[in-house]
């Protein structure tokens, strides 16, 4: 069976937007997910080829970034 790649991603990041109950993961969240350490998760967010947005004095990735992300790297 077949599946749209696009249909995958929309689907987690529907997952991860209910589990999360939010649409932006920070460095708190990465850690978490990704199972990495504060200074990992850090320099994941100041990385260039990782999709960050700042906010204030925050760096955050939305869901639908950090999917895309991960299905590429």
């Amino acid at each position: 069976m077949q599946y749209d790649k696009t249909q995958l991603i929309q689907s987690e990041v529907a997952r991860l937007t209910v589990k999360y109950g939010k649409e932006y993961f920070d460095c708190n969240d990465l850690m978490v997910i990704m199972g990495i350490g504060r200074d990992n998760a850090r320099a994941l967010l100041r990385s260039k080829n990782f999709p960050t947005t700042t906010v204030g004095n925050r760096k955050v990735v939305s869901i639908l970034s950090f999917v895309i992300w991960q299905t590429t790297a």
